[in-house]
């Protein structure tokens, strides 16, 4: 869970982050101006809502337009290149 400002998650060579305990890959908490960027969330055996959570659900935090959050180069999918079978109950940002 990132849960101070301006933190910069950077994956080197398109890093893979698997889910394997039926939680996102990568929290993000109410906080502003948190970078992601160059990394593959991949969805593992266990079921998880979401491989991104950006925020608290139902917190109400509408985020700082002058230092807003971002994510880029960041992409998903369920089921790997070594034959492993992904389980994602759907495809949703919360």
């Amino acid at each position: 869970m990132v849960n101070k400002p301006d933190i910069v998650i950077l994956g080197l060579g398109m890093a893979t982050l698997i889910s394997t305990n039926g939680k996102a890959c990568i929290e993000v908490g109410d906080v502003e101006g948190v970078r992601i960027a160059g990394i593959l969330l991949q969805a593992g055996e266990i079921q998880t809502p979401a491989l991104l959570q950006w925020g608290v659900n139902k917190s109400g935090y509408a985020g700082n337009s002058q230092n807003p959050g971002v994510a880029s180069d960041v992409f998903a999918r369920v089921g790997g290149t070594n034959g492993s079978v992904g389980n994602l109950t759907a495809w949703n940002m919360i």
